[in-house]
């Protein structure tokens, strides 16, 4: 009796031990959490691809390595990451999305400049040419948080812009 006694006893130590021995301090999770967070330009460009309809042919940019510089005048060394996406349709659409991961806080300023530039120069040309397009232009949305930037052009502003805020803090 005493040795079944002694087994049952034995035995609930071990399984209140081992429940309590893996449990995670809050340290350990936000680690855990900041490491899945984590995203690339590819998959960023996939969140912003599944909750938004283009209206047209996309065009993907992203793997473009001089694109950001040919286009807008950025220095490729002041940004580490880029997402662009764009539907250049001029008689119907012409909505872009652009993420850029600076390398610091002054190429966000520098970067967001040379989008400030391009939209101006936009304007510009849509002004007497297609008033859809330049309405969506004159709405487009530049800015800079830390040291991202991002660029919308879109019927959708306000429903891209919250795909981008949501994701912007993990893209890396």
């Amino acid at each position: 009796m005493k040795k079944i006694a002694l087994a049952l006893i034995i035995l609930a130590l071990t399984v209140s031990m081992t429940a309590c021995g893996e449990e995670k301090t809050s340290s350990d999770v936000s680690t855990d959490v900041s490491q899945v967070t984590q995203i690339n330009a590819e998959q960023f460009k996939e969140k912003i691809l599944e909750k938004i309809a283009f209206e047209g042919d996309m065009i993907d940019c992203t793997k473009l390595v001089d694109y950001p510089l040919d286009t807008f005048g950025i220095p490729t060394d002041s940004y580490s990451s880029y997402v662009y996406v764009e539907v250049s349709d001029t008689t119907e659409s012409y909505e872009t999305v652009g993420v850029f991961n600076a390398t610091s806080k002054e190429n966000a300023t520098l970067i967001k400049e040379k989008l400030d530039s391009y939209i101006n120069s936009l304007k510009a040309q849509f002004s007497n040419y297609n008033a859809t397009i330049n309405d969506m232009v004159s709405k487009s949305v530049i800015k800079a948080d830390g040291d991202k930037v991002y660029l919308i052009i879109s019927p959708n502003v306000s429903e891209i812009e919250a795909v981008v805020k949501a994701n912007l803090s993990a893209f890396n």
